[in-house]
């Protein structure tokens, strides 16, 4: 990641979901020379609390396997008005599994901190019934963010919210660039997915 920004020469919006969003944040917070902006999506104040470490830790404790654990945690993360596509759901979860980089993967315990505040604009996108990132992550990042930082909850939205609020995302994320300055924003990199102005203050 830092050999492809510093080859375009440009400094960067970042855009990262669940444990990317985490990535992006530290990426930030030691190369603030090279970041416009960091958005933030399903994203905790630690970088630990993923939903594949609370899939871990359900597989450790219930007497069941894999693919009945995912089927329910398809429920959990995307919502249950989409109970058609839970098998489809589950095998993209699985293929996560499989080929992505995940915490605890290997550990079965690692220790890690709160995130530091950084010094470019961040914003923090999370859906209001996400069962990984709690409704207290709004008190946990009001502690993290600095004035000009914006956190958003989206209402009656799950962990991958983005895919079902495609629209409401998309219009939070461009009102967040809108106010900032236009000479910082030269371009953008969006880092992938851990699966596969509306201006909101840090007191709101």
């Amino acid at each position: 990641m830092l050999e492809t920004i510093n080859e375009g020469r440009e400094k960067y919006h970042l855009i990262g979901h669940g444990i990317s969003g985490g990535i992006a944040h530290l990426f930030a917070c030691k190369y603030p020379k090279l970041v416009h902006s960091a958005t933030l999506l399903s994203a905790d104040t630690t970088i630990t609390n993923q939903w594949t470490s609370h899939y871990l830790e359900m597989r450790s404790q219930l007497p069941c396997g894999r693919e009945r654990i995912l089927s329910h945690l398809s429920s959990q993360l995307f919502g249950s008005n989409l109970s058609r596509k839970f098998p489809v759901f589950a095998s993209l979860l699985a293929k996560c599994l499989d080929e992505e980089y995940i915490l605890g993967s290997i550990a079965s315990q690692i220790k890690q901190g709160r995130f530091k505040a950084s010094d470019i604009p961040t914003l923090v996108i999370n859906g209001n019934d996400d069962f990984v990132i709690d409704r207290m992550a709004h008190t946990r990042w009001s502690e993290q963010l600095k004035p000009g930082d914006h956190y958003r909850a989206i209402e009656n939205a799950r962990h991958f919210f983005h895919h079902q609020e495609t629209n409401q995302t998309a219009d939070v994320i461009e009102s967040f660039l809108d106010m900032v300055p236009e000479e910082e924003i030269n371009n953008s990199l969006t880092i992938k997915s851990d699966y596969s102005p509306t201006q909101i203050s840090k007191n709101d």
